[in-house]
């Protein structure tokens, strides 16, 4: 039977972070009428992780894992899981927990009672102080630089944690680079004119555990990207 929403969550080398996310993840649906299946696609650069999610799928019959060896990268990670998915939703979001699971909730019935084409979850839209450090502040003026270039009016366009329509994705994604780390970028851009979108706020939380993935290459490919779409 057709789930309601298909999660989508990047890994490498998370597995210190796979079982807490699930369980919230789980905290927050189980108690709805909404079915969903988790959507793990691991591309670390060993099994650690993998045999985390393995063990999960022992317990819990929604789990979907798929590793890869080959093509790593973040969109192109987020489009094969979506690609993979069978509900009528697809939702992105970080394993790290710095996308709050408890805000599932809220994108999915925005997205559903307003018939949008996609709903992303905003750093921008309220006060948060993680976003006072430098990172966060470089982030925030990125996006200001992108909304001018591109004469687009979000607040955030380089968040990771959005819904978007199943179908409106299968429509779309072979316009998609599939370059780099900001997957709704590219679907905003490539879909500027046409598409339904709408943001909520949320509050950004502290890494869980790791490290951030930023890296001279993400950067490269970001900028690929904007030459792309330009």
């Amino acid at each position: 039977m057709k789930k309601n929403i298909s999660i989508v969550i990047p890994t490498f080398n998370e597995k210190d972070n796979i079982i807490q996310l699930f369980d919230e993840i789980k905290n927050c649906l189980d108690n709805t009428n909404i079915s969903w299946e988790a959507i793990f696609v691991d591309d670390s650069n060993n099994d650690e992780t993998t045999n985390v999610i393995r063990s999960l799928q022992n317990n819990e019959s929604n789990v979907i894992l798929i590793k890869r060896i080959e093509n790593r990268g973040l969109s192109s990670a987020l489009i094969q899981g979506a690609l993979s998915s069978s509900s009528e939703y697809v939702l992105f979001m970080d394993a790290d927990l710095q996308h709050p699971p408890k805000k599932i909730l809220n994108l999915y019935n925005e997205i559903k009672n307003n018939n949008y084409d996609v709903v992303s979850a905003s750093r921008f839209l309220e006060d948060n102080k993680l976003l006072k450090q430098k990172r966060y502040r470089a982030s925030s003026f990125v996006n200001y630089l992108l909304r001018r270039l591109f004469k687009i009016n979000y607040s955030d366009i380089l968040t990771g944690f959005f819904i978007i329509n199943r179908n409106f994705f299968f429509n779309n994604y072979k316009k998609l680079s599939n370059i780099g780390f900001k997957l709704l970028l590219d679907i905003i851009l490539s879909n500027k004119n046409k598409i339904k979108y709408n943001e909520i706020s949320f509050e950004f939380q502290k890494r869980y555990t790791g490290e951030s993935k930023l890296n001279s290459k993400v950067f490269i490919d970001f900028i690929i990207l904007i030459i792309d779409k330009i």
